[in-house]
């Protein structure tokens, strides 16, 4: 595994390197970041690496590169990638190196990354955002020997909106020398956003839990939890606090920093193919957990706030202009209510409680 450089900054859950912390003052203003959340792959081919007994230890590689000729559409390259030690332009040789990776999976051709590890890259202004792509390029490690590529997943920045909502993507997973789909997928979210932004914002993120029973799904100790369950109602990201009151978890867990406002209130996270947001499990101490119900009997979902420096949201509110009429008269509002869900209304309305 490569270890990042100071350049490549990781804010949030990162892998087994650890993050470098850095000074947003050493970076251009202009600058824009990428961040990227890598959730899982599935199916990947034990027959670029693996172990005897069929099995790999995967990580993820990732970096950026600005070299790539205008992108042809997605899954289709007719040349191979371009090595990572390629992928800075000598104008920037000031941004250091900053290819990055995942913690290890032991064992297994469906990794799976819970919670997602974050991953940031710095984007030079004058960088053509057509031919930026973010690479993840899977990898076998190996204690002796060289480590093997199972594939790469390629997501090309012009697809990313500048400054909008967080992005969900299921990338496939091409052959590392001819570049064909192996049938194996990466899952990631992404967002690309400017400095100010990306330094100026804080994420609180916690996950309601809830168990099926005769009556139904909830979240009733008794009632519904077992008592083998280690959760509760709410739970902390990495799983070492819960409670069954949102209010205790959210003292306990999301404190909002000094001279910092909500941007945008707590909201479940939808990830493509979920209903209401919830993900199923037969257990809830598994690592795989799916869109579809099947006979599982066990679900989560992802509730996140965002919170935003004071003096950085009224610069870029500044820098806006004034809002329009149509944004005047209640926009905001209805932004927050569309973005909360049907659900996620009811709960909150109810304070959580129910």
């Amino acid at each position: 595994p490569v270890a990042p450089s100071v350049a490549a900054v990781a804010m949030g859950n990162v892998g087994s390197n650890g993050a470098a912390n850095i000074d947003p003052d050493s970076l251009p203003d202009d600058c824009a970041i990428l961040r990227v959340w890598f959730k899982s792959a599935t199916n990947l081919s034990n027959a670029l690496g693996g172990d005897l007994d069929g099995l790999a230890d995967p990580y993820v590689l990732l970096y950026v590169t600005a070299n790539m000729a205008t992108m042809p559409p997605r899954g289709h390259f007719p040349t191979l990638l371009p090595h990572p030690d390629r992928f800075l332009t000598k104008e920037h040789d000031e941004l250091g190196d900053q290819r990055q990776t995942t913690s290890v999976k032991k064992d297994t051709l469906d990794p799976d990354w819970t919670p997602p590890e974050m991953f940031t890259f710095v984007i030079p202004h004058d960088w053509d955002l057509t031919k930026v792509s973010l690479i993840c390029e899977l990898m076998d490690f190996d204690r002796v020997g060289a480590d093997d590529s199972l594939g790469n997943s390629v997501l090309p920045l012009r697809e990313i909106g500048y400054n909008e909502d967080q992005v969900q993507q299921t990338l496939p997973i091409l052959h590392p020398k001819t570049n064909t789909d192996t049938q194996g997928t990466s899952s990631l979210v992404v967002d690309l956003v400017s400095k100010t932004r990306a330094f100026a914002t804080e994420q609180h993120v916690l996950i309601e839990y809830q168990r099926w029973q005769a009556r139904g799904w909830g979240s009733k100790r008794p009632g519904h939890f077992l008592p083998t369950d280690r959760v509760n109602r709410w739970g902390t990201l990495d799983g070492s606090f819960t409670d069954q009151e949102f209010t205790t978890v959210e003292a306990h867990a999301c404190e909002i920093r000094e001279n910092h406002v909500v941007e945008k209130d707590w909201h479940f996270i939808n990830p493509v193919g979920c209903h209401d947001g919830w993900e199923y499990a037969t257990f809830f101490g598994t690592k795989v957990w799916s869109a579809h119900r099947g006979i599982r009997c066990c679900r989560r979902r992802f509730w996140r706030r965002t919170t935003i420096d004071q003096a950085a949201l009224d610069e870029m509110e500044a820098d806006a202009g004034p809002p329009t009429a149509a944004a005047d008269g209640g926009g905001a509002a209805e932004a927050r209510e569309e973005a909360l869900g049907s659900l996620g209304k009811m709960l909150l309305a109810s304070n959580l409680t129910s």
